[in-house]
């Protein structure tokens, strides 16, 4: 069960997300996005980031490629990794290694050297797409059209099949279907509540084994609720009273110590959402890739531990933001415009703590603080290091 909440959140949040992003391009005609192109032209040596509200790459590139916007495109030849977050993500060129993208809505539809990782709401890779290694998903939705040469590992809730598997697969999902077309040379292994769909014509050459989520049953669950519930729910009751304290320390000396900083931020957050989401969502995963590289160089472990802290910091601060962006949102809402920075961050850490406290809603609220805090907040640093740079302060 504890797969299934966590394949629920996750379509949940990407969906929401990959909603929210639509709606806002139809109501927003007035608002030109910010488009950033790499023409079909140009050549580019080394590894190429970027993030805007739109991102098209036609291009190539020699070397890996960061990309983080509301829609990305890559349509281009990548003679290295590709690493892609947003809203709408499409991967229809050529990537010579391995393809790793988060976002609502996944089209894969290019070929793709090595391995595929994904995560997200919907994920579609089509017929047309060429894998030559192994998939890595979880996420709301999964359909994979095309073949692919070794093992599969997924986790959503619903999952087809419909081309050949080399390997082995293993899956958790709500609902899995094998399509007449589907054929897989090693075993098959899930976990569902419901048996996997096998449609006529459908191969498996090793073993189907379904797998239970075990746990306590009866009389011993009973008892060790009666032992252990009081003890517990204290224990919780605790921790959010010392975590509400912890962050409304941490961020009032926040707002004292950069007030400007903080602003900034929050201006960010709300001019620049999606880009916001894309980068928060680029530092999440790609920070303990590269602390983890920094360790394995050895000589590299001091830069790795100062990165490392800065990333956990980086993390804690990013729901200080929202924290204040919400106290903006909600005075303003209630038609109380308060000069006073420090009860505008109390009244979004509250809102912030009930939020956080409904099920479901909650771990939502916790991953957009997460995500966009974390973007808003670094997109800041970038424009406050810039300025400063050309001031000659650094």
């Amino acid at each position: 069960r504890l797969i299934y909440l966590v394949i629920s959140l996750t379509f949940l949040t990407f969906s929401v997300v990959s909603s929210v992003w639509a709606g806002s391009q139809q109501n927003s005609k007035q608002d030109k996005p910010k488009v950033v192109t790499l023409d079909k032209e140009v050549v580019v040596d080394r590894d190429y980031f970027t993030a805007s509200d739109v991102v098209y790459i036609y291009g190539t590139v020699n070397g890996d490629v960061y990309a983080a916007g509301g829609q990305v495109i890559v349509d281009g030849i990548i003679n290295g990794d590709v690493l892609a977050a947003g809203g709408q993500v499409k991967i229809s060129g050529q990537v010579t290694q391995d393809v790793r993208v988060a976002g609502g809505q996944i089209t894969i539809s290019g070929q793709i050297g090595r391995n595929l990782t994904v995560l997200g709401g919907n994920i579609e890779v089509t017929e047309a797409a060429s894998l030559g290694g192994s998939v890595v998903g979880a996420g709301g939705n999964l359909s994979l059209d095309t073949s692919v040469p070794q093992d599969i590992v997924l986790g959503f809730g619903n999952i087809t099949l419909a081309n050949r598997v080399e390997g082995d697969v293993r899956a958790a999902a709500g609902n899995l279907i094998l399509t007449p077309e589907a054929q897989i040379s090693g075993d098959l292994t899930y976990w569902s509540e419901s048996d996997v769909s096998l449609t006529q014509g459908a191969t498996v050459s090793g073993e189907i084994v379904k797998k239970e989520i075990e746990g306590l049953e009866g009389r011993d669950l009973k008892q060790l609720r009666e032992k252990a519930g009081p003890a517990l729910a204290g224990f919780w009751v605790m921790t959010r009273i010392v975590g509400f304290l912890a962050a409304l320390v941490t961020g009032l000396l926040f707002v004292n110590l950069a007030p400007k900083y903080l602003q900034k931020s929050t201006d960010f957050l709300a001019a620049e959402p999606w880009k916001s989401l894309g980068v928060g969502l680029l530092i999440l995963f790609l920070g303990p890739v590269v602390v983890m590289f920094t360790f394995i160089t050895l000589i590299g472990i001091p830069v790795g531990m100062i990165l490392l802290f800065c990333w956990l910091v980086d993390l804690y601060l990013s729901k200080l933001v929202v924290s204040f962006w919400l106290g903006q949102f909600t005075l303003a809402k209630l038609g109380k415009k308060n000069k006073n920075l420090n009860l505008v961050f109390l009244v979004g850490l509250i809102v912030y703590s009930i939020l956080y406290l409904i099920p479901v809603l909650g771990s939502f609220v916790k991953l957009f603080a997460l995500v966009f805090g974390l973007g808003a907040l670094n997109l800041t640093f970038k424009t406050v290091y810039t300025e400063a740079r050309k001031k000659a302060l650094v």
